[in-house]
């Protein structure tokens, strides 16, 4: 729904701030599901937790680089409302390839 609004209206700061909010709160989901399994893992298989936590993904959703580019791409967002996806996509296309190929 967030994605199809953002394609009609895709010059508007509201659905782009919609999809953002979406777009984080996946990011935290991730953030919190990656982090029950790995410290579920931590009692039964150190070596399967360590390479949850040295993912590139986990380690960014972690740092403070992830609240940075959130509010850089809230105030992208204000000044050029296609920077929102274009931002995400790019976010995306990092995480995907800075992945492992087991990941």
């Amino acid at each position: 729904m967030a994605a199809a609004w953002v394609g009609r209206f895709m010059n508007s700061t509201g659905p782009e701030l919609f999809y953002l909010i979406i777009f984080i709160s996946w990011s935290l989901a991730f953030f919190l599901l990656s982090k029950t399994i790995a410290d579920q893992l931590q009692t039964e298989n150190y070596q399967e937790a360590a390479k949850i936590k040295n993912m590139f993904i986990y380690r960014f959703l972690r740092s403070k680089w992830f609240p940075i580019t959130s509010i850089i791409m809230v105030l992208g967002i204000f000044i050029f409302p296609p920077s929102g996806l274009l931002l995400g996509f790019l976010e995306l296309v990092v995480n995907g390839w800075k992945s492992p190929q087991q990941g």
